[in-house]
């Protein structure tokens, strides 16, 4: 048996002063028996950061959204779908509503 990452945000770690790289991160993980992740993208831009930093690693799957804090952002729906497609998408995620952090965007 091994535990699933199933919302972690790759590419927001600190990597200059807690991990070396991607796979220091993958290898801590590993070592409590976390061996499979699902990366969250909270931007359409950052699906491609967060697509680069994950490369063709087996044990990362995908999800592609738009963060409820990022509406000012504006956005392609054709692209959203586009990205959506991509094999390695297994989820849309960080979308919704989002009150937590900001409860004046209710309405």
């Amino acid at each position: 048996m091994f535990i699933v990452d199933s919302h972690c945000h790759l590419d927001g770690l600190d990597y200059e002063k807690n991990h070396r790289d991607l796979d220091d991160v993958l290898a801590k993980a590993a070592a409590r028996d976390v061996k499979f992740m699902l990366a969250i993208a909270t931007t359409l831009p950052g699906f491609h950061t967060l697509k680069a930093l994950v490369g063709e690693r087996e044990n990362i799957a995908l999800s592609v959204g738009v963060h409820p804090l990022n509406q000012e952002e504006p956005y392609d729906v054709e692209e959203f779908r586009r990205l959506a497609a991509d094999p390695r998408v297994v989820a849309l995620g960080e979308t919704g509503l989002d009150y937590y952090y900001q409860q004046e965007t209710k309405a």
